[in-house]
């Protein structure tokens, strides 16, 4: 993991083998962040996603060990009383370009995930 701020912009290269949830968690917390916005795209081939089945009203999750290109990510940070919040949505194609999405619960880079973390508080 390298990073670089820019006055209340983070710019953060999560490496090859490293979790993202954990590594941004990592800067919030080093970073002193309360809230921020992220956006970020990058390659994957191991993520776990959830969405949500309003038909059955439950949650739907699912693993990926398959090279995909993250074409999206999305999400926010909120730290409430020291506890770091995460939540993230990503798009990522696979060699088909067909596109999973969901709520990110992990996701291992396969080669490199740039992120901007912009801070608001």
């Amino acid at each position: 993991m390298k990073y670089r701020k820019y006055g209340s912009t983070v710019f953060l290269t999560v490496e090859k083998g490293e979790e993202i949830i954990e590594t941004i968690k990592g800067i919030a917390k080093k970073e002193n962040m309360s809230l921020a916005k992220i956006d970020g795209i990058g390659f994957t081939d191991d993520i776990d996603l959830r969405v949500y089945d309003s038909v059955n009203d439950c949650f739907v999750s699912r693993h990926f060990e398959i090279p995909m290109e993250i074409s999206s990510l999305s999400g926010n940070i909120v730290n409430e009383q020291d506890a770091y919040k995460i939540h993230i949505h990503v798009n990522a194609a696979d060699t088909e370009m067909q596109i999973h999405g969901g709520h990110l619960l992990r996701c291992v880079v396969g080669a490199i995930c740039e992120l901007f973390i912009e801070i608001f508080a």
